[in-house]
């Protein structure tokens, strides 16, 4: 006849056991041995992330491109980490995929790559379970590496969920400029301080969409001002950021916040700024937005 130890030891084993199937069944205890791994990738790097890249309306739609896509990744307390997992808090992207990089604006309408994920290759990118949310920015590049919005403008791709252990397809696509045929807009307009000029080398501008990850058309951005310089008749500084992506999904106008950074000039040693919200671009439009400090 057993002791009473082994009998308590079978008892707690069997309610684990119990409790263990339970958590299973509901999805809330992933099993290491059976656990999820992507098609092509590893067990420390389970999970696919991937997708189509292509310009967008106009003259030059559904056309291979020469970009830079740039990728931010999150864990699920909403941490910054690289392919991983690891946090970070360094400047820069969590990874970056230079596609097409010899083609050149406005691209190719057929024979290149039309796809991005893993730097160098057609292949998705295997990154940690750990991340959860994705972010990417698409920045249309000429052969030397320069971003180049001759043809293009820049687009982004924000909050989107990652399945650990899937593989996780998006589509970015770069808008056509308006002067070709495509959905964009400009935002324009003059910064002072004090009612004077502002120096042009200490303005940093940034155009943000309002809205979440694009399901069609193009979610709009842009990392710069386009033209900056002083005002030939006002005493002002000028500035231009060209195309913006228009209305998504059939929307007459899409929604973005308009960020300027003075830096040392404007009242303070370090940087101030100052933001526009919401400002609304359509297509061919040219709102103008007036920044005074």
């Amino acid at each position: 006849m057993p002791n009473s130890r082994s009998a308590t030891t079978r008892a707690f084993t069997v309610a684990s056991l119990a409790i263990t199937s339970v958590l299973i069944a509901n999805g809330l205890l992933a099993v290491a041995a059976g656990a999820t791994v992507a098609p092509g990738c590893t067990a420390s790097r389970p999970t696919a992330i991937g997708g189509a890249i292509y310009g967008y309306g106009g003259s030059y739609n559904n056309w291979s491109v020469d970009a830079l896509v740039g990728m931010d990744f999150a864990n699920s307390s909403g941490q910054k980490v690289d392919i991983d997992g690891n946090v970070i808090t360094a400047a820069g992207y969590s990874y970056v995929d230079n596609v097409n990089p010899t083609l050149g604006q406005p691209g190719a309408p057929s024979g290149y790559d039309r796809t991005f994920g893993t730097n160098g290759s057609a292949g998705n990118l295997c990154v940690s379970s750990r991340i959860v949310t994705a972010f990417f920015e698409v920045y249309p590049k000429d052969t030397t590496g320069h971003t180049d919005k001759t043809y293009y403008g820049e687009a982004a791709d924000q909050w989107d969920a990652v399945t650990p252990g899937g593989t996780n397809t998006f589509t970015l696509r770069i808008p056509t400029g308006h002067d070709y045929g495509g959905n964009t807009g400009d935002v324009n307009g003059y910064v002072t301080y004090q009612g004077h000029k502002v120096d042009p080398s200490k303005l940093t501008f940034r155009a943000w969409p309002n809205d979440h990850g694009p399901a069609c058309g193009v979610q709009g951005f842009s990392a710069s001002a386009d033209a900056v310089g002083y005002s030939g008749s006002l005493d002002a500084t000028y500035y231009d950021i060209r195309f913006l992506a228009g209305g998504q999904c059939g929307a007459a106008s899409q929604s973005y916040r308009v960020y300027v950074y003075c830096t040392a000039v404007c009242g303070s040693a370090g940087s101030v700024t100052k933001e526009a919200t919401p400002v609304w671009v359509a297509d061919g439009a040219r709102p103008r937005v007036d920044f005074a400090f």
